[in-house]
């Protein structure tokens, strides 16, 4: 019986510690302040 199973490569990230992704979170995007501080980031 064959599973079809695709590895979940942000999941190994996340178990290994190795995302190298930072996560932003922001009250309003719609606000201009935190707008322009958003594409700073990216």
């Amino acid at each position: 019986m064959e599973m079809d199973y695709i590895p979940n490569l942000v999941a190994r990230e996340l178990s290994l510690d190795m995302t190298k992704k930072v996560g932003v979170v922001l009250p309003d995007t719609n606000h201009p302040y935190y707008s322009d501080r958003n594409i700073s980031v990216l």
